[in-house]
């Protein structure tokens, strides 16, 4: 069947819909309203459930893994606590939150954003896989599914192996060695003895060289 798009009378389409709940001048049938608002009601039910299910998890995931449970429940701090635990830099979460305030810059702020938000997602759920002795692979789980894979943690038989084999966080490592960098460059050292100076030092305070 073909349609001619040339004859379409758009206005008289959309004057079709009221602005008072009606179609065509006839009201909504209440049987629809009730329906759409019962399935917003269940809807938001299912979610409050698994939020509470994967906030139990997490206080279960935290007291094997040596850390208070309330710890859980606190904003921020719960996600502080679970870098320390699995190993990474707990510098992320401040990152990230910064990285939130980019998206108020036009044109590439979100992207930049929504990037540092995954790596850290990535970085956080592989390293806690690991933590706990699970593949990498189970890390996906954690990101996509947590409802169902957090509670394989706290519930579980997994148990807390530590923190000394997260995820290679290359990002951080990178940016660390280029502050590393920058901070040696201002340093002075003796010529000498290899004694690190002050930088309005005229002398050395090891071998007593003076400075060039």
């Amino acid at each position: 069947m073909e349609y001619n798009m040339e004859n379409f009378d758009i206005n008289g389409f959309l004057e079709s819909f009221g602005s008072n709940g009606t179609v065509n001048g006839s009201e909504i049938p209440q049987g629809v309203i009730n329906f759409v608002v019962g399935f917003f009601i269940v809807f938001a039910i299912i979610v409050v459930i698994c939020a509470i299910l994967i906030l139990i998890a997490q206080i279960m995931m935290f007291k094997k893994g040596k850390q208070p449970g309330w710890a859980a429940i606190i904003p921020f701090y719960n996600q502080v606590v679970q870098c320390k635990m699995v190993g990474i830099s707990p510098w992320w979460v401040l990152i990230v939150f910064l990285g939130g305030m980019l998206g108020e810059i036009p044109h590439i702020g979100s992207y930049i954003s929504l990037v540092i938000s995954v790596y850290f997602m990535i970085i956080l759920g592989v390293s806690t896989a690991r933590a706990f002795g699970k593949s990498d692979s189970f890390a996906v789980g954690l990101i996509l599914l947590p409802v169902v894979f957090y509670p394989v943690l706290g519930f579980g038989k997994a148990e807390y192996v530590g923190n000394s084999n997260p995820m290679n966080d290359v990002v951080f490592k990178k940016a660390q060695e280029i502050l590393k960098t920058n901070s040696n460059s201002n340093k002075k050292f003796c010529s000498q003895c290899g004694a690190e100076m002050k930088s309005d030092s005229k002398f050395c305070p090891s071998c007593g060289k003076e400075s060039a």
